[in-house]
């Protein structure tokens, strides 16, 4: 099987696979056979059959029915489109084998007029007759989903959802908010020896889920730092000597420094 797999930060495509600014960037991608004109992006239900044929979700099918998202490229797919005279490179006829994201982060086209949210509810809105794409955007506040909004619109009019395997959501539903960065105060200090300095990190967003830290110094003969962010001069610092502080966050390997010199 091959996708193709683009960073949070680039101008990708409907059904390419997502990397994201955090450790919950993989995708489980399944092999189905197509029971009909499948294109990349489409989210899927299964068939009427018990052998894995996915079929396209219908415009106003619900949500709850899919089973996942379509990938932009899949061993032996067909090379030439399936929607009449669309022209989109990946959509795949009945019975080719297709690549299903039923687990994880995939790419979808938004809908003109749409302005998802980190952690809104995403909902296929209808095909667009001129790029043969599935087109998505916010559900209704009464809907129910499988999948959510990781990012808001990027380049090129994609964004990236999540999908979740199994687990039905309704708006509100709780969703990890991922770190997007840190910040460490003070960023200098100047300590005599044996006196501490506490340093302090800002994680954005304040509503990320995950806020842990790990610190570490740069030179541990002037200055040590606990669990806590807690910098010592050591005894027998030289004067004007320093140590780089750095924090580190748990949630995507963020970090900022500061520097502590010996008064």
């Amino acid at each position: 099987m091959q996708t193709t797999i683009k960073s949070d930060f680039d101008a990708g495509s409907p059904g390419d696979l997502a990397t994201l600014p955090s450790f919950r960037s993989s995708a489980r991608v399944t092999s189905h056979r197509a029971g009909g004109e499948v294109a990349p992006g489409d989210a899927v239900k299964l068939g009427s059959g018990n052998d894995s044929t996915v079929v396209a979700l219908p415009d106003n099918g619900a949500v709850t029915d899919a089973l996942g998202i379509a990938v932009s490229a899949h061993s032996n797919m067909s090379a030439t489109p399936g929607f009449g005279s669309n022209t989109k490179i990946g959509a795949v006829t009945i019975n080719c084998p297709v690549g299903i994201v039923e687990q994880g982060p995939v790419r979808v086209a938004v809908k003109a007029g749409e302005s998802p949210k980190v952690g809104d509810l995403a909902a296929p809105k209808g095909r667009n007759t001129t790029t043969g794409y599935m087109e998505w955007g916010v559900a209704g506040s009464s809907a129910k989903s499988r999948f959510r909004f990781e990012t808001p619109t990027q380049k090129g009019g994609t964004a990236i959802v999540m999908v979740t395997d199994g687990d039905v959501m309704a708006a509100g539903y709780p969703h990890d908010v991922p770190v997007t960065g840190v910040t460490i105060a003070p960023k200098a200090a100047t300590k005599a020896v044996g006196a501490t300095q506490q340093f302090t990190p800002t994680i954005t967003p304040a509503g990320a889920t995950t806020k842990g830290v790990k610190y570490a110094t740069s030179n541990a003969n002037v200055a040590t730092v606990d669990a806590d962010g807690l910098a010592t001069v050591v005894t027998g610092a030289t004067a004007a000597a320093t140590a780089t502080i750095t924090v580190t966050t748990d949630d995507g390997g963020f970090t900022d420094t500061a520097v502590i010199t010996v008064g």
